[in-house]
């Protein structure tokens, strides 16, 4: 079969949802104002199309199922394969698909007084053994009530400084993040259950009583071959007490 490669981070940060594994630690990517056609079919994915300083950028898995051919990772050669279902001799062999079970994604509930600060830590369970090699996750929140200050990499991050990206957008309510393993050497994946971030943030000093409910707008995450690995959130609130 004939497959064409891409690179390593276009390849592997497109299937995560995002085009933007740089040096700095935040990014602005908006969602498009015109639609996607594929085959004369509008194109929908989860995570959606992102445009970043005028480009367009798509999930490649999803993509990919949209124009019904395969993508494969070459670990040794550090390639994404799109298969494009011509013959070809010189054919690598194909990763294993794999079906996983869903990972769970919860936090605490935590309660708080207006002009607190608080953590919250978000933890996975069930994580696969084979491990996760990629993701992105969307995290909406009430910005009536809270402001993000920052987002930590956790403990069950080998290397969070160079694996993990965020950007907070507190004017809309949201976190995305994007955790890529760097070294793509199997090594540092995702292995074992724990805290995958923690969230610190801010009880806005006019925020009335009541409960925040965390809530994830949109995510996926993949093993290294790309096969995906379902979510099962389950996020806790904020209980705001006067």
């Amino acid at each position: 079969m004939k497959k064409i490669a891409l690179g390593l981070v276009a390849g592997v940060v497109l299937s995560a949802g995002v085009f933007a594994f740089a040096a700095a630690n935040q990014w602005v990517a908006v969602s498009p104002n015109f639609k996607v056609l594929v085959r004369g079919d509008v194109f929908e994915s989860d995570p959606p199309p992102v445009v970043i300083e005028g480009r367009t950028y798509l999930p490649l898995r999803a993509m990919a199922e949209a124009l019904d051919v395969d993508i494969y990772w070459d670990g040794d050669a550090r390639e994404v394969l799109v298969d494009m279902g011509v013959s070809d001799s010189g054919n690598k062999e194909e990763p294993k698909k794999v079906k996983y079970e869903d990972i769970s994604i919860k936090s605490d509930t935590i309660e708080a007084k207006p002009g607190d600060t608080i953590k919250i830590p978000v933890k996975f369970s069930n994580v696969p053994s084979e491990g996760i090699n990629s993701g992105f996750l969307k995290i909406l929140f009430d910005n009536d009530k809270l402001e993000v200050l920052d987002v930590v990499g956790g403990e069950i991050m080998n290397a969070p400084e160079k694996d993990f990206q965020f950007n907070k957008m507190n004017d809309k309510g949201a976190i995305t993040l994007l955790y890529v393993e760097a070294e793509q050497q199997r090594k540092g994946m995702i292995t074992k259950d724990g805290t995958f971030i923690t969230i610190e943030a801010k009880v806005k000093e006019n925020a009335s009583e009541g409960s925040v409910k965390l809530s994830i707008d949109s995510g996926n995450f993949e093993d290294y071959d790309f096969n995906p690995i379902g979510l099962s959130p389950s996020l806790g609130e904020v209980i705001i007490k006067k």
